[in-house]
């Protein structure tokens, strides 16, 4: 499974309906579970990194998002 992790950056539908054009299926979530059961998670951004990993910091996703991605397949970092 692929989560869109939103933490209010990004265009998320766009980018739920990129994954949907080529087959993939995602989800968006707050979800801190599915955070830890995601196969690849994608970080949405809006170019700056420094302000997407405060968002992560003040949603209280850090250490969810650390723990994934020693496991997972694969993370994107995206700037939509």
């Amino acid at each position: 499974m692929t989560v869109i992790v939103d933490y209010g950056v990004g265009n998320l539908f766009s980018l739920k309906c990129s994954f949907n054009s080529v087959g993939e299926q995602a989800i968006i979530s707050k979800n801190k579970d599915d955070i830890l059961k995601a196969d690849r998670i994608v970080l949405p951004g809006v170019g700056a990194f420094s302000d997407s990993a405060k968002k992560l910091k003040e949603r209280g996703y850090v250490s969810e998002c650390n723990f994934s991605l020693k496991r997972v397949t694969s993370t994107v970092y995206t700037k939509v």
